[in-house]
């Protein structure tokens, strides 16, 4: 407990020497957004991504523009969960995300915003032999479909992200890579 509390004071006291919230948030999610899209496997930096978006750059190259859906797609579940008349967390929040990362990315043309159809796995030559085998897709729509209308008290919703999201990182929505819009709504 006393560490925790240690860790708020020095929270505090670095909160203070930050002259604007706004600036700093604007800087931490696209930090964010470009360590996870690094992840996998891009090559944008942070000064890349500013320069864009100050237009001082060049057209977005395919890497950057990763990243700018990684922010849009986080953006736009932010304000779903924000708005009174947006969605909750559900699969169909984390389907419109994912559309949103995809748009004109690679893995593009692979099912964005739909939820994957097929087993997969990570490691090994099948799932048998694989490291880690996810939960299947159809378990993912189940759990969507039984956790939909209970999520009233914000302690349900952060069960209900505990239990979905880490079978989203592996099994969720289209045949593209996932685990950035699982990220995003984590």
């Amino acid at each position: 407990m006393r560490e925790a509390e240690q860790a708020l004071v020095r929270l505090d006291l670095a909160a203070d020497m930050v002259p604007s919230l706004d600036w700093f948030i604007y800087a931490f999610v696209r930090k964010e957004a470009v360590i996870s899209s690094q992840i996998e496997g891009t090559q944008a930096s942070l000064v890349d991504l500013l320069a864009f978006e100050a237009e001082e750059g060049p057209a977005p190259n395919a890497d950057v523009e990763e990243v700018t859906n990684y922010h849009d797609a986080l953006a736009y579940a932010r304000d779903q969960l924000a708005s009174k008349q947006g969605l909750p967390i559900s699969m169909r929040l984390l389907n419109e995300a994912h559309k949103r990362l995809m748009r004109g990315v690679r893995g593009s043309n692979k099912q964005p915003g739909d939820v994957r159809r097929s087993q997969n796995w990570i490691g090994g030559s099948r799932p048998g032999k694989a490291t880690y085998v996810p939960p299947p897709p159809d378990t993912m729509t189940a759990a969507d479909r039984s956790g939909a209308g209970v999520l009233g008290s914000s302690a349900a919703r952060r069960i209900y992200r505990a239990l979905i999201v880490p079978g989203l990182a592996s099994s969720g929505p289209g045949m593209a890579d996932e685990r950035p819009t699982a990220r995003c709504a984590d």
